[in-house]
């Protein structure tokens, strides 16, 4: 029992200490700014009390009154967050000077988007203010020219002097005030300027290196982004109020010019949204969304420019913080659609974001951060722009990356690649040992066999190409001499190459959208190889046609664009599999990473389609070029029969043809026609009809003694019986039923007549010395 009332009696002793301890440190607290020769600086937040005047009618004889002097409170902070105040605050402290006259004492106030400041020394100037400043008034009135405001304090003063700070604004109130000498003021002022000269110099690099994009590339993207970076710089220095000094005759010159430059950079962050996501094209409806938030950013930006008072600040606030929240949404559903380089937008995005909402919320009193507060917008800004700024470098140079998109090196042991290889040669050795065993039999040379033997050969020349191209993979790819060819032309040259190849008697629809005006400045030769292999793979072991789409976007950086192809039906046959390897899918799969670039399907079953695309260095020509190499003057087509309906429908699909159309009804003019033309280097492409009015086959056998070798007939017929390997026999090239005939005979004449081209190139190739 008595051990317990000793614990107690201890325990009492431990209240007592802590409460005389409490009090001790509570009476030495210093409450008045002490400035000597040790202490040069006090922040007025440690010894100053305050006081908020909601009415806005006391002077500074009321506050000497001892009834409103007990409502002063202490400050106990030293960065004054008041947030928005609808009133006017007053700031008391009790000041001590004991260094020599020699020493300048200065009340420093950094505070600027204060509209009001009134300091007061009724100890020495009773009423009277001694200085009446901010920013709704002359620059004129500050003691000194600076963007912060500068009280100097009089040499000779009482031992202990009060002094009151009245500050007012319809802005969010932040005060860091301080009574220090003038030589410490100079280092910390110094400080500033040092830092924010920094800022403007990453901002300065950034501006110039843009500019360079911009004059080389005049894509618009570039020019907003420049006009984000004038805006940061312009923020950044009203925030810091280092503006009123250059233009002191323009009084609220910096809550207009924050205003301007805070919402004009918003909405210069919206439309650049726009055009480095490509919404436009990727997100068609969502970008009039993002087009109309920055409209509106600008629009609102020039309202407060003008007239400030007209709205309140928080709206401007609130402004900014949903549209910044809206762009990382589009970033995040961006990021989840795969867009491309949409991940350097997010982390942009994020940066902004997190930086803008704690600023915000220290602006607003909620934070204590007088660091946050005065670098923290500026410096979330500036690394936003980084993020951008390094998306944009990646963006120019495609390759950069190309390291990460190398090809993995397959095992030349692999059984699944050696079956492929194998079936595909067996497959055109068969073939080549059909036409020699075709070609014994028969006393003359049969040119459809001839043909179809070369065609053989070609395409065991071209599976060698794509196994020594695959060797070549695990080598870096030597960058080609400069060189340039229009998109068109390396279509066409790949087109021909197929037909060179094609023994299947394929039909191929190329359809384009913004390219012809387009030139090729790198791959070219690879570019070429890839149109070849894919129309190759995807046109065998179908009966439909095959068609290919080919579109170039218009996200153009510094000439790089991307081009786009889509191939579709896509057969059976091919099917993604990551586990196989061979010189089909996974062959182009290889060829595309080597264009950095990328290749998947879409669509289902018998409806699928594959999509390729990939950066193209390129840049427009000033002559649009046309798909078409034909000339009227090198080609005719002779339509040859009686009119009917299925003439007139033949005639109706070839009136936008470019060569010749001669439209012939008796055989003895058809006949003259082609005697005339032996000594004359024009191609013909004979088109006869089979229906209720005419039976080609006598015309036919009249007329083919007088064709040349590169001269050509079509058969055409409503006949359902008739086959393509009958019309052959019988003395036809080729056949098209009526079904057929809108979707095979002009494709059919195209491919035919460009065969016809090459090989009249080829014959003035060998007669040239």
């Amino acid at each position: 029992m008595e051990w317990m009332i000793r614990l107690s009696i201890l325990f009492y002793r431990f209240i007592l200490l802590f409460f005389a301890l409490i009090s001790s440190l509570t009476w030495a607290s210093n409450d008045i700014a002490l400035i000597n020769s040790k202490d040069t600086s006090i922040n007025i937040g440690e010894v100053g009390s305050y006081y908020i005047d909601e009415s806005k009618q006391l002077g500074i004889k009321d506050l000497e009154n001892d009834h409103i002097d007990r409502r002063f409170l202490p400050l106990d902070k030293e960065f004054l967050q008041f947030g928005l105040v609808d009133g006017n605050i007053w700031i008391k402290l009790k000041v001590a000077i004991q260094t020599s006259i020699s020493t300048p004492v200065v009340l420093s106030v950094h505070a600027p988007r204060l509209q009001y400041l009134d300091v007061y020394m009724p100890s020495i100037f009773d009423a009277q203010a001694q200085a009446e400043t901010g920013e709704l008034r002359p620059f004129e009135n500050r003691p000194v020219n600076h963007a912060n405001y500068i009280f100097p304090l009089p040499a000779n003063t009482p031992p202990v002097f009060t002094l009151y700070v009245k500050a007012s604004s319809r802005l969010p109130i932040n005060v860091s005030a301080n009574i220090e000498t003038l030589s410490s003021f100079s280092k910390r002022s110094q400080l500033d300027f040092t830092v924010t000269g920094v800022m403007m110099g990453i901002l300065a690099i950034l501006f110039l290196s843009n500019l360079i994009f911009y004059i080389t590339s005049r894509h618009s993207m570039y020019m907003v982004y420049g006009c984000m970076l004038i805006s940061i710089a312009v923020l950044h220095l009203a925030l810091h109020g280092q503006v009123y000094q250059f233009f002191p005759q323009y009084t609220g010159l910096q809550e207009r010019l924050y205003n301007l430059a805070a919402l004009t950079c918003i909405a210069a962050i919206s439309l650049f949204s726009r055009l480095y996501l490509d919404t436009k094209n990727v997100f068609p409806k969502l970008d009039k969304v993002i087009y109309g938030v920055g409209l509106l950013n600008a629009f609102l930006a020039a309202i407060y420019a003008i007239t400030p008072q007209t709205l309140n600040i928080l709206y401007l606030s609130s402004i900014a913080f949903l549209t910044l929240y809206f762009l990382f949404c589009i970033a995040v559903y961006a990021q989840i659609k795969k867009v491309p380089y949409s991940g350097y937008y997010v982390l942009a995005r994020t940066v902004l974001s997190v930086g803008h909402t704690t600023w915000l919320l220290a602006a607003y009193g909620i934070i204590p951060s007088e660091f946050w507060f005065e670098w923290g917008l500026t410096s979330s800004i500036i690394a936003e722009a980084l993020i951008h700024y390094s998306a944009m470098i990646m963006r120019l140079n495609p390759f950069i990356g190309r390291a990460s998109h190398a090809v993995k090196e397959t095992s030349v042991h692999n059984p699944a690649l050696y079956a492929d290889l194998s079936s595909r040669l067996r497959r055109q050795i068969k073939v080549y040992d059909g036409f020699i065993s075709n070609l014994d039999k028969m006393p003359n040379v049969n040119e459809a066999l001839l043909e179809t033997g070369k065609a053989a050969t070609n395409n065991l020349k071209h599976i060698v190409d794509r196994i020594d191209f695959y060797h070549a993979l695990k080598d870096k790819p030597q960058r080609p001499p400069p060189q340039s060819e229009s998109i068109i032309s390396v279509i066409e040259r790949a087109y021909f190459r197929f037909h060179e190849l094609d023994q299947d008697q394929s039909v191929i629809e190329l359809s384009t959208k913004s390219i012809e005006n387009i030139e090729v400045l790198e791959n070219i030769e690879l570019l070429c190889h890839l149109i070849e292999i894919l129309m190759m793979e995807f046109k065998h072991f179908t009966d439909q046609t095959l068609d290919m789409n080919f579109s170039v976007t218009a996200d153009k950086r510094e000439g790089i664009q991307t081009l786009k192809i889509e191939c579709n039906p896509v057969p059976v046959r091919i099917f993604e599999d990551p586990n196989k390897v061979d010189i089909s899918l996974s062959y182009i799969k290889a060829v595309v990473k080597q264009l950095s670039g990328k290749l998947w399907f879409t669509g289902e079953s018998k409806e699928r389609t594959v999509v390729v695309e990939f950066p193209i260095v390129a840049h427009e020509q000033k002559e649009q070029t046309s798909f078409d190499l034909l000339s009227g003057n090198d080609f005719e087509v002779v339509v040859y029969g009686e009119s009917s309906p299925l003439m007139s429908k033949t005639l109706i699909l070839l009136q936008n043809w470019s060569s010749s159309i001669i439209q012939v009804q008796e055989q003895s003019e058809l006949a003259h026609l082609f005697e005339e033309s032996q000594g004359l280097n024009i191609g013909h492409v004979l088109i006869m009809f089979e229906d209720q009015k005419n039976l080609p086959i006598p015309d036919l056998k009249r007329v083919k003694p007088l064709l040349k070798n590169t001269d050509r007939c079509v058969l055409i017929t409503n006949n359902i019986k008739m086959s393509t390997a009958f019309s052959q026999i019988i003395g036809f090239d080729s056949m098209i039923s009526e079904s057929e005939i809108e979707v095979k005979l002009v494709p059919y004449l195209t491919g035919v007549t460009r065969r016809l081209v090459r090989n009249n190139l080829s014959e003035v190739n060998k007669a040239t010395p």
